[in-house]
């Protein structure tokens, strides 16, 4: 069912409820039969009342007046209420959505449950998990607009530009559905949530952007400085493949100590085996043949064969195997064994330490998908429509920009122009690669790709740096922007306001009451 419609159906639950109210009162005035036509008055008079009261507080709530009237953060010289708390929470929970929709049960997240009913990843619960992420994000944008403030800096033709692009984009929105430009925001990010509300958030987050960008992001290293950097922190930056299979005792509580004691054993014969492996053949035969007396079946040989390898694993300086690879000399086909209580598991080293000197890739993108666009179909053909709009400007850069702030629903990429600049195999999602890796891939190629996410409008801007030297750049940028912001939290003062979480969650819960109704 469309927006339109929840929105429509919302107003008549209001309708419905004063009926309801009504019914029940002649209800019981007819159950009474004895009552006097002054009582019956008086209390049809009150039932008025009473249904009055209960469509102004509806009203308040859904105007959002309430919501406008509490501070949620406030530092020196600028303040966020509760309504754009309210816009960036529901932005941050529908990313982690689409980001995570196939792995919402293994979360143990429920979108058809109250949130504050089912405990996060955190071990809070999941609406607790989102405002503190919400908070977070809005600490850290106050902070940075005071400092941009503070420094003079402010908004620019080109983000004005993309607040321009925005507001059309939801007038369009909202003429689609045939309601108002706020109704058409409160569907989205909250009951009483208006453009307003959005706009005022998206200026304080242009403003922290720019200046991230102008100070950090900007900055460009050469590639001695990268070189210095990684070989003064090389474990951060290398990597090795090995090989590993895990040998678990078959024991049960109804064992005796000698049985129990057998399978101990027959673990630690099967571990000494697998050690003598010198290379990639043999491991993989060992573990064959002990798999075979154990009782597995072919298919899961193959499954345990297929998944003993492990590529690109990072150092970590409390796995003892972790630094028999790194930093103990160990060489290629050469074993360690791992205790853990009473299982063992067999580590050969494959590949590595190694630097990855792949290839990176850079494109632009634009993300549309069924959530806003309501169906499949629909968001492919937006998707085929932004494409031919683009294609037909001449494939120009800025037009591409231009439809990024109109469209994308990707917040990751949305401030940049839809731009993920040197990204490496592993990092993206796989049809997302695929077309990034092609090798008969040319620089100005577009496209459509099809991801658990959405429809992408793809743009190849070309090949990257080596995969390292991205590694590298990344990490002193993020070195020195802990550092700056380490000291502008020196300069200025962000405070939190917790009652503005109750009414953030009530929203949500009447968000869920108003679709719920309209399904």
């Amino acid at each position: 069912m469309g927006k339109a419609s929840r929105v429509r159906n919302a107003k008549a639950a209001v309708a419905e409820l004063k009926k309801e109210q009504l019914l029940k009162q002649e209800q019981e005035a007819r159950r009474k039969k004895k009552v006097n036509i002054i009582t019956a008055v008086v209390s049809v008079l009150l039932a008025i009342v009473f249904i009055g009261s209960i469509l102004t507080i509806n009203f308040i709530q859904n105007s959002g007046y309430l919501l406008r009237r509490q501070t949620a953060l406030k530092s020196d010289n600028y303040s966020i209420n509760a309504a754009t708390f309210t816009y960036f929470f529901n932005y941050e929970y529908q990313n982690f959505i689409n980001q995570n929709a196939d792995y919402l049960s293994y979360y143990g997240l429920d979108v058809e449950t109250d949130l504050r009913e089912q405990e996060s990843s955190d071990g809070t619960n999941w609406f607790d998990y989102f405002a503190q992420n919400t908070q977070n994000a809005l600490t850290e944008i106050l902070y940075l607009a005071e400092k941009a403030k503070a420094e003079g800096m402010e908004l620019g033709e080109e983000e004005k530009k993309q607040l321009e692009e925005f507001e059309e984009s939801v007038a369009e929105g909202a003429k689609e559905q045939d309601i108002s430009v706020d109704e058409y925001i409160s569907t989205i990010y909250g009951k009483g949530v208006n453009k307003d509300d959005v706009v005022d958030g998206l200026k304080l987050s242009m403003l922290a952007t720019k200046f991230y960008n102008e100070k950090i992001n900007s900055v460009e290293y050469s590639d001695d400085d990268l070189t210095e950097y990684f070989n003064d922190h090389k474990n951060d930056f290398l990597y090795v493949d090995y090989k590993f299979y895990n040998f678990t005792p078959a024991v049960t509580d109804d064992m005796t100590e000698d049985e129990k004691k057998a399978e101990y054993a027959k673990v630690e014969a099967y571990a000494d085996r697998l050690m003598k492996a010198t290379d990639e053949k043999s491991f993989d035969s060992i573990l064959t043949d002990i798999m075979k007396e154990i009782g597995k079946d072919e298919e899961a040989i193959e499954t345990a064969i297929e998944s003993s390898y492990t590529a690109k694993s990072t150092y970590d300086a409390e796995f003892e195997v972790s630094k028999w690879a790194f930093d103990e000399g160990a060489k290629v086909g050469q074993t360690k064994l791992y205790k853990n209580g009473n299982n063992r598991s067999v580590y050969m080293l494959f590949k590595g330490p190694y630097r990855d000197e792949s290839e990176s890739r850079s494109v632009r993108h634009i993300l549309v998908s069924k959530d806003k666009f309501e169906t499949d179909e629909k968001a492919k053909a937006k998707a085929e429509e932004i494409l031919k709009e683009f294609e037909d400007s001449g494939k120009k850069i800025e037009k591409f920009e231009e439809l990024v702030t109109k469209y994308t629903e990707d917040t990751g990429s949305a401030s940049t122009g839809g731009l993920y600049e040197n990204f490496t195999e592993g990092q993206m999602v796989d049809e997302f690669e695929d077309w990034a890796f092609d090798t008969s891939r040319k620089e100005g190629d577009t496209g459509i790709v099809k991801t658990t996410y959405g429809y992408h409008i793809m743009y190849f801007v070309g090949k990257g740096d080596e995969a390292w030297k991205t590694s590298v750049d990344t990490a002193i940028k993020n070195q020195a922007y802990t550092a700056l912001y380490d000291s502008i939290k020196k300069e200025f003062t962000v405070n939190f306001e917790d009652e503005a979480l109750e009414l953030v969650n009530e929203v949500r819960i009447r968000m869920s009451d108003s679709t719920a109704s309209a399904s």
